[in-house]
């Protein structure tokens, strides 16, 4: 695998260049997100807590000697931090969207949707919307979820921002916005070392 190949395939989820501000979700999809938002207060914390990317940029475990981002692990005193700057409360809960739904998160009441098909496609679009529609959203730098929400929320009507996400509008191609720090240069390299001699 090449790391061109790989810069394909990152680019191609979430492109700024697309008329995000035209999304809409399907009836199906805002009846489930009205369901959710009835048990959220109306300014609300979301967090897309994206675990299974601990090996993706800066979050690497081997890179022992650097110290982790905190959206790698999204830990209590990150959302705190983030609520404190904001004047959210920090005793009602959040809105959680993860990929590791049995993984704790310790001292932070959350509400999850659990409908209908919340273990499909299904229920990853229902956390999309309502991620987007968030007072604060705190997402994770190599999930295209978390960019894609958080592209919608830039384009909405007034923007609403992401916390500590940066963008790169000037990268290759068409104003990708990969946050800034994402493995989008050297296509010459690649991604995993060549394992095997020749001829075998």
């Amino acid at each position: 695998v090449t790391h061109s190949a790989y810069r394909l395939f990152r680019v191609l989820p979430a492109n700024a260049s697309r008329r995000y501000d035209l999304l809409r979700p399907s009836r199906r999809v805002a009846a489930a997100v009205a369901g959710v938002r009835k048990m959220l207060p109306p300014r609300f914390t979301g967090v897309h807590r994206r675990l299974k990317m601990f090996a993706m940029f800066r979050c690497h475990r081997r890179s022992a000697a650097v110290a982790k981002p905190p959206y790698c692990w999204i830990r209590e005193s990150y959302i705190r931090q983030a609520q404190q700057e904001h004047n959210l409360s920090v005793h009602d809960p959040i809105y959680l969207a993860t990929d590791t739904p049995n993984a704790p998160l310790v001292g932070v009441p959350f509400i999850r949707y659990r409908g209908r098909g919340h273990t499909t496609v299904f229920g990853a679009i229902v956390d999309f919307w309502v991620l987007t529609e968030a007072e604060l959203m705190l997402g994770h730098a190599s999930s295209s979820l978390s960019l894609n929400v958080c592209l919608r929320r830039k384009m909405a009507t007034p923007p609403r921002e992401c916390y500590g996400f940066e963008y790169c509008f000037e990268r290759f191609p068409h104003v990708a916005a990969w946050p800034c720090g994402s493995p989008l240069v050297g296509l010459g390299v690649r991604l995993y070392p060549r394992t095997h001699k020749r001829g075998r």
